[in-house]
Order: C-alpha cells, then structure tokens, then sequence
C-alpha cells in the first residue's frame, strides 16, 4: 500500500515499563500506511525493556543509555530527529512508555490538519486506564472534555485539560517553539503548551479520540500528583500575569488535591 504523505515523528521516553511498552509500540506500528519515524529514548533500563526494543528494531530506532530523566529522553529524541521533523508535513508527538495510540488516530490528525492547513497544533480526545486498558477517572475524563468543547485561552492559565497524548505538533512549529524545558520533572508538556499557545494561539480540537493515558501505581500521574501540582503552579506563576487568574489556579489545585486525596 502506498504511503502517505504526512510524515508522523514519535518521541517516547522510558525507563523500566516493560510492562507496558510493548503496547506502547505495537500502538504506533499498527496506524498504518503512513511514513512514521518512532524513536525511543530509554534510561538503561534494567529490566527486560531492552530485550523488547530489540524485538521491534525494525520499526523503531532505539537507544539506552543512562539520561537525566525524562525530559532529557524527549528532547534528545526531538534532537535525533530534527533533520525530517521540520520538514514539510510532518508531524509531531510524543507517547510515554505506558500510553498508546487508539486505531486510527494518524488517520484522524493527518484528515484534521489538511482540512485546517493554519493550525498548528491540535489536540484529540484521550482515556484514562488502569494497568489491565480498562477506563477510569471517568468523572474527570468528562470534566475536562467539557472544558475543551467551551475553551477559551485564559483557561490554560487556571487548569490544563489538553491530554497530552493525543496532543500532535506540525514540526515547523516544534522548530519555532524549541525543545521543552529540562528544568521541569512533571509538568513539561503544560509549560509547553502555553508557549505553544503564546505564538500560535489555541490549538484544534477534534472529537476522536487518539490515545490511552494511563494510571498505574507507579506512574507519575499515580502516585506523584501533589508534587505535579506544586509544579504546574510555579509554571503558572512564571508565564500568567493575571493574579486574578493565579489565585483561580490556586484553588482549582486545591481542590483536585482534595478529590485525589
């Protein structure tokens, strides 16, 4: 079957997931006909992930070596790849070792950018699951899905509901806005959206949903999610003026912090 056009750029970061990234992997092979670079940066892990990564060197290039956390690991990855990544029509992503795409997401994100040749990002749909794929956290699956369908930008300021694997990067624009912030250890991505948002304005939204976010006990998003707040709220206070919004962010992590705990 004759390739498509679009040219996807996967970056995914991992350390000690053999549980998981094989799905992870498998998720990435199976979108199809399209012309997809995969590239995974692990940490020398010592489990069996290397034997993994082995099994699928023919779809993925792979490296493991000792890094600096997972930051490190994605721009390393954005890095190896950038001489194809800001090329015309590529497209970028990034899928942490225990997430993976749903069938048919390439297909949905390469329709949506060629029918909005201006945007330059675009964010999907995305579940929440358990260590066995089954969905969770449905309340708050629904909660931000409702914040996507009445976005406005100033929300970004209070809270982030654009999950981040099934958020997808036209490469010119990875190019303009640069590598992620090396300084973050859990809120990256938020940080990277509101630079994104900044020089491009608000992203896509489509109604599919591209990928599975999960939860597990070892998973930063389970069992870290104080810290994760603390975080959000330092990038918040860096990049929002509006004290009326900083407060607003404040107590919306208030009370996550409640609901969680």
């Amino acid at each position: 079957m004759k390739k498509s056009g679009t040219h996807f750029h996967i970056v995914t970061p991992s350390y000690n997931q053999d549980t998981f990234i094989e799905q992870t992997i498998k998720s990435v092979i199976d979108q199809g006909h399209f012309l997809i670079s995969h590239v995974v940066m692990d940490g020398n892990s010592s489990d069996t992930t290397k034997k993994i990564l082995k099994k699928y060197g023919e779809n993925i290039t792979w490296f493991s070596k000792k890094d600096k956390g997972q930051t490190d690991a994605l721009n390393k990855g954005i890095l190896f790849l950038q001489k194809t990544l800001y090329e015309e029509n590529s497209i970028f992503s990034y899928l942490n070792s225990d997430d993976y795409y749903l069938a048919g997401a390439f297909k949905s994100v390469e329709k949506a950018f060629q029918q909005n040749p201006n945007a330059q990002w675009l964010v999907g749909n995305c579940s929440v699951v358990n260590e066995i794929n089954a969905p969770i956290h449905m309340p708050i699956q629904k909660y931000k899905s409702f914040l996507r369908s009445i976005y406005q930008p100033w929300m970004l300021s209070i809270v982030n509901p654009l999950p981040q694997p099934a958020v997808f990067i036209r490469g010119s624009a990875v190019k303009a806005v640069g590598l992620f912030n090396e300084k973050l250890t859990y809120v990256m991505d938020f940080e990277y959206w509101l630079r994104l948002q900044h020089m491009y304005g608000p992203p896509l939204f489509i109604p599919d949903t591209l990928a599975a976010f999960r939860i597990h006990n070892t998973s930063k998003g389970g069992s870290q999610f104080i810290p994760q707040f603390n975080e959000q709220f330092f990038v918040a206070e860096q990049n929002v003026d509006s004290p009326v919004l900083l407060l607003a962010h404040r107590l919306h992590n208030w009370a996550t912090k409640v609901i969680y705990s």
